[in-house]
């Protein structure tokens, strides 16, 4: 039994060579399988959006096991196939990055929850933007028309945003809150 290394642009390869056969050893060395992973968009678009389309491709894959409920909170890392280690190098740099999150809160909710959840939370905005609509156009007081607008772009913008990002401890709370007295607003 040998071990070898190899390091190309930075990058360090273990490998083990024995009885004739190599075997990759990842950062854990242990031995691993140098798998390529194939996703949905081409190769050539993995490295756009700071690796997102790479993990998008690879997520989507994934989403038609979760049609009713999802793998659970928090496992995006140990059900994305991580053994790409090529691929990953090519995009992010380095053979042992662990892509833990989806960049795109909806497929983080997806994937979580299942199908059900995504469409609950989607139809939440889809009444949302109904109603706000409505308001706006039909019975809005002069006083609370401001207040109706910024709400309404805060909410649009955080949609639009969760599509390339998942949430965070310091936002999600801001949105919640707005989203929230938007609502009750409407309701008074």
């Amino acid at each position: 039994r040998r071990e070898l290394c190899l390091i190309t642009y930075g990058v360090y390869w273990n490998f083990e060579i024995e009885n004739g056969k190599i075997y990759y050893l990842n950062r854990a060395m242990k031995r691993d399988s140098l798998d390529e992973i194939s996703g949905v968009f081409p190769k050539e678009w993995d490295m756009l959006g700071a690796g997102r389309i790479y993990t998008w491709s690879r997520t989507l894959p994934l989403l038609k096991h979760c049609l009713l409920y999802g793998y659970g909170e928090n496992s995006f890392a140990t059900v994305f196939p991580q053994t790409d280690y090529l691929q990953k190098t090519r995009v992010f740099g380095t053979n042992a990055m662990i892509v833990d999150h989806a960049h795109n809160l909806f497929l983080t909710i997806w994937l979580y929850y299942g199908l059900p959840a995504l469409v609950g939370v989607l139809g939440l905005f889809v009444v949302y933007v109904k109603r706000v609509l409505h308001q706006l156009i039909h019975k809005v007081e002069k006083k609370s028309f401001w207040l109706q607008i910024g709400s309404f772009l805060s909410v649009a913008a955080y949609a639009v945003t969760a599509c390339f990002n998942d949430s965070t401890i310091f936002v999600t709370p801001v949105f919640l809150l707005i989203f929230g007295l938007s609502v009750a607003q409407m309701s008074m």
